[in-house]
């Protein structure tokens, strides 16, 4: 039973990563259009490659404070582990990654601002201009 909750949590876990990469990358482009809107240029290319950049940085910089974080809690690999260990993985896996995401809610919803009418006056005046076409459907 141990090993079913652990997978459900890691897969609900994975599925929000996944999804709020998916967001991150249509808010890029909602970035890019602000800046043709406000500075009459378009930097895809900079921006999408210093996200590609970022995400490289972020998976380097997780590995070593995950091996910082074992080593500051007393893991050992291959031995039982003490409950203090135990708390410190439960602090480690839950607790940080929690307290970070509310950080990251309150500073998304305080501080973005490419979002409902802001949004659609940015995407409208770039038609306007014919900076931006719409996508026409497909038939």
């Amino acid at each position: 039973m141990a090993a079913g909750g652990l997978f459900l949590t890691g897969a609900v876990i994975n599925f929000g990563i996944g999804l709020s990469l998916g967001l991150l990358t249509v808010m890029l482009a909602d970035v890019v259009d602000y800046g043709e809107y406000k500075f009459g240029t378009r930097n895809e290319s900079i921006l999408f490659s210093t996200q590609t950049f970022v995400v490289k940085f972020a998976g380097a910089l997780s590995g070593f404070i995950t091996g910082a974080g074992l080593t500051l809690i007393g893991f050992v690999a291959d031995a039982v582990q003490t409950p203090g260990t135990v708390l410190g993985l439960r602090v480690i896996m839950g607790g940080i990654p929690m307290v970070l995401m509310v950080i990251y809610l309150v500073i998304y919803g305080r501080f973005y601002r490419l979002n409902g009418t802001f949004l659609l006056e940015v995407k409208q005046s770039l038609r306007r201009e014919g900076a931006v076409q719409p996508v026409e459907k497909s038939r």
